[in-house]
């Protein structure tokens, strides 16, 4: 009996509820300090899984990470993020393959500010995020790679004109 608690407490879906109550939370609390709540709940849900792992991670790698998360929709950003923290976490458990498509999606298919602002925070990036220890960068298939070399370039000679 015992060991079947403990299956349960450590499963993805034990761990997807966990990371969406604490998008939920973050959420929450950055819409009563009048944040922006979407960017606020992924980097508080992906900060407390850092916390419980015992992994320090820099505020600039942080960012990064939620990116591709930030350019998702409404209904599918939580759940993308909590498929890539327990791929990470438990990775024998979790389709890469899946994953690596939302993210990849989510640079083809990016609409709106805040996907727009998400993207434009990577492109500027993009200098040091080659040496951050974010997974989903090795994930980029080739058009997005280039895509994000292409205006990567263009804003940096936009920059020195």
């Amino acid at each position: 009996m015992a060991f079947g608690f403990l299956k349960e407490l450590f499963s993805p879906e034990a761990g997807f509820r966990a990371i969406e109550a604490s998008y939920e939370k973050h959420y929450a609390l950055a819409a009563n300090q009048n944040i922006e709540p979407v960017s606020w709940g992924l980097y508080g849900a992906l900060g407390v899984r850092y916390k419980i792992r015992r992994q320090f991670v820099s505020e600039p790698v942080h960012m990064i990470e939620i990116v591709p998360f930030l350019m998702m929709g409404q209904q599918e950003r939580v759940r993308a993020l909590a498929d890539y923290i327990m791929l990470i976490e438990i990775p024998h458990k979790i389709d890469i393959e899946r994953v690596k498509l939302q993210i990849n999606d989510a640079f083809r298919n990016r609409s709106g500010e805040l996907a727009t602002d998400a993207y434009d925070l990577l492109v500027q990036s993009v200098p040091y995020s080659r040496g951050m220890p974010i997974r989903w960068l090795a994930w980029l298939d080739e058009q997005n790679v280039e895509q994000l070399n292409e205006d990567f370039e263009r804003t940096e000679n936009e920059e020195r004109n």
